[in-house]
């Protein structure tokens, strides 16, 4: 389960230094989302609320959400930013219920200048925790701060969702965002190359490329994979290496594909 993250302090926690606009590759697939979201990053008046990106796993949404947090951290201006799981949210909701501390959970939204909710999908059919997120959209809206979601999927398929939630939903602005395509893919590995440091030969990249999953972690852990392979044996990566590295991937990869 993701835990909440707000800003008390102005430094962007380390792991994080990863998820930034400067290193999210983009293509024809994601140039719409990446784009709404800088826009929603730079610009505490921004015109569209919320902002809902949506797209299947693996394609860049939560690095997203995290680029805008890093972003927000970064600028010389204080605003206070909250990012949270929706199943973290859900669960922080059961328990202020139980402890009888609602009004103090629902504080802790009311004081964030932009909140940023991942998985946003997670929340249909728990439509008790929907009316007090409901709750606290209004009145960060009224107060004019910036809300972004990111869902699996449109809020349009979403079953068992509040009308009055679903109509705020509708209020904003929904973008897709699309797996990555094999221009992409490739971007990604040179840059986990580049960014490692780790010499790797074009026509492999190229191969890995053609092979890889959509799933941008996939790819990454791809990547790894071949890396580590070639240090444990001492060897030179080549085709042939990615080859021996890949087949098992691939099939896992086809028969989730089949499920």
């Amino acid at each position: 389960m993701k835990s909440p993250n707000q800003n008390s302090s102005r430094q962007t926690p380390k792991n994080q230094d990863k998820y930034t606009f400067s290193r999210f590759v983009i293509g024809e697939c994601n140039a719409k989302a990446s784009q709404s979201a800088l826009l929603a990053a730079e610009d505490s008046c921004f015109p569209y609320n919320p902002l809902t990106i949506y797209g299947i796993t693996g394609s860049g949404k939560t690095h997203l959400l995290k680029a805008i947090e890093n972003h927000i951290m970064r600028s010389p201006r204080n605003r206070k930013v909250l990012r949270i799981d929706a199943e973290a949210f859900y669960s922080e909701h059961l328990n202020s219920i139980r402890k009888k501390s609602i009004d103090q959970f629902k504080a802790k939204y009311f004081r964030s200048d932009v909140l940023l909710i991942d998985d946003l999908q997670f929340l249909q059919k728990k439509v008790t925790t929907q009316e007090v997120l409901l709750e606290i959209f209004d009145n960060l809206m009224k107060a004019n701060k910036q809300i972004i979601f990111t869902s699996d999927r449109s809020f349009l398929e979403y079953v068992d969702i509040h009308p009055d939630f679903r109509r705020c939903l509708e209020g904003g602005l929904l973008i897709e965002i699309n797996s990555p395509i094999l221009d992409v893919k490739n971007k990604i590995l040179m840059g986990l190359s580049d960014t490692s440091g780790i010499y790797l030969p074009e026509e492999v990249l190229e191969y890995m490329a053609m092979q890889a999953s959509s799933d941008i972690g996939i790819i990454e852990s791809n990547f790894n994979k071949v890396v580590a392979y070639g240090r444990i044996y001492g060897k030179t990566i080549s085709i042939d290496i990615a080859k021996k590295c890949l087949p098992d991937y691939k099939l896992d990869h086809e028969s989730n594909e089949d499920t």
